[in-house]
Formats: structure tokens, sequence, C-alpha cells
């Protein structure tokens, strides 16, 4: 059986649009890049985390985090200087950053 991905955090125009297989006027691709940009920042402020956080106790979300940490997500996370809205922060996270 073949299974296609389908996407997760992103809809399939928000895909396209970064493909560069769609050309949309100024107005809408002005609010896909809003749009994306929201996304990206809510899942490394909040949902990562919690990610993180289970994945210490979950062996096969280890090895799919994988490729985020070699991707040094923590040095994305910075560049992006985002605040979670109030009432969304993950309150029992503890910090991921090990100590150099």
């Amino acid at each position: 059986m073949n299974k296609e991905l389908k996407p997760a955090l992103l809809t399939r125009s928000e895909l396209a649009f970064l493909m560069n297989k769609t050309n949309p006027n100024p107005n809408l691709a002005k609010v896909m890049k809003h749009n994306i940009l929201s996304k990206v920042k809510t899942f490394i402020n909040l949902e990562l985390p919690l990610i993180k956080n289970k994945a210490e106790t979950w062996p096969n979300l280890m090895v799919a985090l994988r490729p985020l940490v070699n991707a040094n997500i923590n040095q994305v996370n910075a560049d992006i200087n985002f605040m979670p809205r109030a009432g969304l922060e993950p309150a029992t996270v503890r910090s991921s950053a090990s100590p150099s």
C-alpha cells in the first residue's frame, strides 16, 4: 500500500506557495506569509517544547526529533524572538538547554 504523505502543519496552498508552484496576488501572498510564520512560531514556542519533554520517555518520538535537533532548532527559536499568547505557555516544560 502506497501511503501519500499529507501536510500536517501547513495547508496544501501554503506548501504550493513555498514551493513556488503558485503565484498569488501581493495581498494573498502577504496573508500566506503571515499565516505560515504564525504557525511556525506557535510550533517552535509551544508545541515543540512539549514534544521534546515527552520524548524523554518515548524513544520513538526521540528518533523522530533527531532531524530537528541536528538542525539546531534553538538558534531558529532565538532568531524568531516570539512570545506566545497569554495562557498558551507550556507550564511544565523543563529547559532543554544543555550546559556547554
